[in-house]
């Protein structure tokens, strides 16, 4: 299947920033799933927050604003860790990491990631 160069710069950034958003979204599905359970505060408030498209760099993060959140992820004084961040991100890294590699290879063959291309 031949290249259409044409535009190749703008779908490549909207595949990458595509990828990227899902990926977050796995990412914070797979946090809330390990976040420790007392109240439901924290697994309820751990959100993605898409990546926005500009220059050659683009970051989509996985966060909570629950003033707790750094505390049962690394632990204080007082109390161990109860990590679900990290864990959330070792477990997902290959998934999303393969999610925007085909988003971007999609782009660049012209189609869309859900349609077969032979490479």
């Amino acid at each position: 299947m031949p290249v259409d160069w044409a535009g190749i710069e703008s779908r490549v950034k909207a595949a990458a920033v595509s990828g990227l958003n899902q990926g977050a979204d796995m990412v914070s599905a797979s946090a809330k799933a390990h976040a420790p359970v007392l109240t439901g505060k924290l697994q309820s408030e751990i959100e993605a927050v898409h990546a926005t498209g500009g220059g050659s760099h683009f970051e989509a993060q996985v966060i909570s604003p629950t003033p707790y959140a750094r505390w049962q992820e690394f632990g204080s004084g007082h109390n161990k860790p109860h990590p679900y961040l990290r864990p959330a991100l070792h477990e997902s890294h290959a998934a999303v990491t393969e999610l925007v590699r085909s988003e971007v290879r999609a782009a660049i063959n012209g189609v869309k990631a859900t349609e077969e291309v032979e490479l």
